[in-house]
């Protein structure tokens, strides 16, 4: 038995060890690459990353105040009694839990409802499957289909279908609002998991109010994927072993795995999840020394082998098709060792391709993943400078782009509406880059939070079990570190650092609180505090000026800021009565007051202002040009004769394409006239005609603008 406690002793102090250390090399270095630079994901589909330089001095600024209220909120009597309140008043305390769950409910719901984004690319293949079992056309199930490739989408598809033999099939707002519905149940759950690791009522209401400001996980309310109810299932699952192993209730135990096995069979990517909650339970059962602890490594294996086939099962038995495993596991970490067109381990189309030259076979696309694997290897080993380059771009792609990738599925889905005006103005480029902005310092608070929360909790009495979502975290990051990059993957992780820096101010503001003499200190002061902090800053100070494999962080700064004044769509021109002119000083005018006319005129402005008025009014990036004397909207027609040259008439108002127009400045008052981009208004002074040709920044394209 002696042999057995030393053991057991020495086994939780490993695992402590670990995970703790891990857990503090990531976040100094996610902490250092927050606050040297920021990644933005150009706003369409090819994904492209822009590394971007960042200001130093703002973003420990923004730690630094988020200090100081906290310590301000500690110092004041009246908020001081409001805490004391929360703590010791249950009724009281739910009652602002509640509120703040409602308020992420309310802005999740008017999110779904105010965009209602169409699905594409794996979400659209998702769907059609779910469509292709209900009229028995088993196309996506066929060897060469999209589900017998990528099999770990087969139980997201079986929910589907569920859900659609209710609300039918490709019936997104429902499961937009489920969406919605998993964040609410996810931060409800993260809040009662810090009840059990005895994280004080502040921190709880803090966790889901930092949800709130955190706004990208909400904006996933959008995305027709299983990311969201599979991180809610995740966070519920874990909330129910930590009430496992405080009250040993078996009931826990089944509800833990039952939530993890669905969590996994939504999104694979929660296996990581799975693992961690393995890995803890094993070490719960080593600690405690109670075999019937042993019930939940049992039950979270059996979860495993059901959703690896279960899902498999059913659908041979319902397609009669082979549903061999797919696309070897393999090609994902080959990928993600590949350079790419969007950013180091990005998505390549490499496990697409090579599972297709595998002649459908998942040995052999095994094995060719394998030898690809091993030549990526075999190249960084020879070339430790582009290797060290290569894991730091493809990390700050993932993990250090504020968003997470939340603007990807708004700027390049199309909607079921005609979003309003802010929502145009939120998702476009100009605000995305505000956006990133405020997220970019949230995100460096908290991440020093987490790091302030090691610094005061290590070695308290509840240690061990708030260990459990850094253990998640560490696997997350590890594992993404070599799997396929992506921005909408680490967000599930990210999340997990709230609770961890809320607690963390919390006791840094209590140590500020009795060292002002105001009141007591309620918990121990560590004594290792500075020395830690000392230790840190001389440690990460060699990694913040060693342009060595730091450059490449900010390689895009210029290219960056180019791109986001050319995608700016702010309106050019306020809505208003214009003329405009060529290049010779003639104005656009009517010559012929008929309806759907062709016939134009150019003429001096001083001859015939009145004719010449144009009213031009703005909505989002359109605008509408009325003639404003004969009530006529320009209006493009269709393609003539030559293939480069399209018509342009005067026509009644209507709210179809042709008479939506983008305006483009040219500089000195002058600006080009669009149409979808690719075509512009063109003059020709001799034959007092208007056309629309190729745009091609040509002189007789630009317009001179004058009231």
């Amino acid at each position: 038995m002696k042999y057995m406690n030393c053991f057991a002793k020495l086994a939780v102090q490993v695992y402590q060890f670990i995970v703790t250390g891990f857990f503090w090399i990531i976040l100094f270095f996610l902490s250092i690459l927050s606050i040297l630079s920021t990644c933005y994901i150009k706003a369409d589909s090819s994904e492209i990353s822009f590394f971007v330089k960042d200001n130093i001095f703002l973003n420990l600024s923004a730690v630094l105040l988020v200090i100081f209220l906290f310590a301000a909120c500690k110092k004041s009597k009246r908020l001081h009694a409001f805490f004391e309140r929360l703590e010791n008043d249950e009724p009281f305390f739910q009652k602002h839990l509640r509120v703040l769950l409602y308020v992420l409910l309310t802005a999740s719901v008017i999110w779904v409802l105010a965009t209602q984004y169409i699905p594409r690319a794996d979400q659209s293949s998702v769907q059609e499957g779910v469509y292709s079992l209900h009229i028995k056309n088993y196309f996506m199930f066929a060897y060469d289909g999209y589900l017998a490739r990528y099999p770990n989408q087969l139980g997201l598809v079986w929910l589907c279908y569920l859900l659609s033999i209710v609300f039918g099939s490709d019936n997104y707002i429902c499961f937009q609002l489920l969406n919605a519905l998993g964040i609410f149940l996810l931060y409800r759950e993260m809040a009662k998991a810090c009840e059990y690791l005895e994280f004080r009522r502040i921190v709880r209401l803090a966790t889901v109010a930092a949800g709130i400001l955190f706004f990208p996980l909400i904006m996933y309310c959008s995305f027709v994927y299983g990311n969201i109810l599979g991180l809610a299932c995740s966070l519920s699952a874990v909330r129910q072993e930590l009430a496992f192993f405080k009250y040993k209730k078996k009931r826990n135990a089944v509800f833990s795995a039952v939530m993890i096995t669905l969590a996994v069979t939504l999104k694979s990517n929660y296996l990581i999840f799975m693992t961690g909650m393995g890995i803890y339970a094993l070490i719960e059962l080593i600690r405690q020394k109670q075999l019937k602890f042993f019930i939940l490594p049992v039950l979270i294996l059996a979860g495993y082998f059901f959703q690896a086939t279960v899902p498999a099962a059913v659908s041979r038995q319902v397609t009669k098709e082979p549903m061999d495993q797919g696309a070897s596991s393999w090609s994902w970490v080959a990928m993600g060792l590949q350079d790419g067109p969007r950013a180091p381990g990005w998505y390549n189309e490499y496990n697409w391709h090579s599972y297709t030259d595998s002649d459908y076979t998942t040995q052999v696309h095994a094995q060719t993943a394998k030898e690809d694997i091993k030549k990526s290897l075999s190249f960084f080993l020879g070339h430790p400078a582009e290797a060290g380059r290569f894991f730091i771009k493809k990390t700050a792609s993932q993990w250090n782009n504020p968003t997470f990738q939340s603007f990807w599925t708004p700027q390049i889905h199309s909607s079921n509406i005609k979003p309003g005006n802010w929502v145009w103005r939120f998702t476009g480029t100009n605000g995305m880059h505000q956006s990133v902005r405020f997220l970019n310092l949230l995100q460096s608070v908290i991440l020093f939070g987490a790091i302030i929360y090691c610094v005061f909790f290590h070695g308290k009495a509840n240690y061990i079990p708030s260990l459990i979502f850094a253990l998640i975290f560490v696997g997350g990051f590890i594992f993404h570190l070599f799997w396929e990059a992506k921005g909408q993957y680490t967000i599930s992780y990210f999340v997990l650092l709230f609770p961890y820096a809320a607690a963390g101010y919390d006791a840094l503001s209590e140590c500020l609180a009795h060292l002002s003499g105001r009141r007591p200190v309620t918990r121990p002061v560590p004594a290792r505090l500075l020395l830690t902090g000392l230790a840190v800053l001389t440690a990460g100070l060699p990694v913040l000026f060693a342009g060595k494999y730091t450059d490449c962080l900010t390689a895009d700064t210029e290219k960056y800021f180019r791109y986001l004044q050319q995608t700016d769509h702010t309106p050019v021109l306020k809505d208003g009565i214009y003329h405009l002119c060529t290049d010779s000083g003639l104005a656009l005018g009517l010559s012929d007051f008929k309806k759907n006319t062709t016939d134009f005129s150019f003429c001096p402005m001083q001859m015939s202002a009145e004719d010449t008025d144009i009213q031009i009014t703005h909505y989002q990036d359109t605008a509408w040009l009325r003639f404003c004397f004969t009530d006529l909207y320009l209006t493009a027609a269709e393609q003539s004769g030559q293939e480069d040259h399209r018509t342009v008439s005067a026509s009644s108002p209507s709210v179809k394409e042709e008479q939506q127009w983008q305006i483009k400045s040219a500089g000195d008052s002058s600006v080009y006239i669009l149409q979808n981009d690719d075509y512009a208004l063109t003059y020709d002074e001799d034959t007092q005609s208007i056309c629309l040709t190729p745009f091609d920044e040509g002189t007789n394209q630009l317009w001179f603008v004058t009231r």
